[in-house]
């Protein structure tokens, strides 16, 4: 039994990801060359069974994945 990549656990979660911020400004950003507005960053990953609860809320897949915002 092989180890599943992060690439394959995102894929079946349905999370599609990309760079927001450049790697040039979040360097600047974090070593206080410049300030910026606050960068928040989900460092645990997305909580099982969350999509399924908003789901029974009624919300729209774009929404579940949060590409409508």
């Amino acid at each position: 039994m092989s180890a599943q990549s992060i690439q394959d656990t995102h894929r079946a979660l349905g999370i599609h990801r990309a760079m927001e911020v450049a790697r040039e400004e979040y360097l600047e950003y974090m070593t206080f060359h410049s300030k910026g507005p606050p960068m928040f960053t989900d460092i645990f990953g997305s909580l099982l069974g969350l999509k399924e609860e908003w789901r029974e809320q009624g919300p729209s897949e774009t929404e579940i994945d949060f590409s409508a915002f």
